[in-house]
């Protein structure tokens, strides 16, 4: 698109006609790569602690899919910013939701019982360049009195708006359009469910 543009919608209209094909990049991030823990203690959890995901945003999705006069505040600002939404919280929460739902009975009902539960904090920002949401880990904070642990994200996002010139030599538009997320590894919380959770209340030393 030209500078100052947006991108052209893919679809004329939002209609059962209009399919697109939508790239996502994650990296797994773990806490044990096979040498942390070189005496297999069960003190870190094999699954990875965060997913690094980059999406596209929701307004760079619905716009070329050819919705009209679509708001970045609506479909990618976090709610504490006047949005509607946490949409890595969102992703987070089907993430715990899939793990529980995929637990055998005697499991599930174990965890139920005394399983220190997963749930989702609000996301936060952070400042709009790369390392800074790079550097920011999925946050996990337990309250061993409530029982609970809880998962914040970190998020950046953009608008699907070519900000034109950027980078150091000012002959590149800027990134747009993309929504950025720490989110939690299914796998990691299947393996909260089975072990790490239930530490709080059926270690040896509770």
């Amino acid at each position: 698109a030209p500078p100052g543009e947006g991108p052209p919608p893919i679809c004329d209209s939002p209609s059962a006609d209009c399919h697109l094909q939508i790239t996502s990049v994650t990296q797994p991030l773990y806490k044990n790569d096979g040498n942390y823990d070189l005496q297999d203690t069960g003190t870190d959890p094999i699954a990875a602690t965060e997913l690094r995901t980059k999406l596209k945003s929701r307004q760079a999705v619905y716009e070329a899919a050819g919705v009209q006069n679509v708001s970045f505040t609506e479909t990618d600002t976090v709610a504490s910013d006047g949005g509607s939404g946490d949409r890595c919280a969102e992703i987070n929460q089907a993430a715990i939701d899939w793990a529980f739902a995929s637990l055998p009975q005697d499991v599930a009902d174990r965890y139920t019982k005394y399983g220190q539960k997963l749930q989702v904090g609000a996301d936060k920002t952070t400042c709009a360049a790369g390392p800074c949401w790079i550097n920011s880990a999925l946050k996990y904070t337990t309250d061993d009195d409530a029982n609970t642990a809880t998962v914040v994200s970190t998020m950046m996002a953009t608008e699907n708006y070519n900000k034109y010139p950027c980078g150091e030599d000012k002959l590149l538009p800027c990134a747009t359009g993309f929504h950025y997320c720490k989110i939690l590894s299914p796998a990691y919380a299947v393996e909260w469910m089975y072990v790490d959770g239930l530490r709080n209340l059926m270690s040896l030393s509770s």
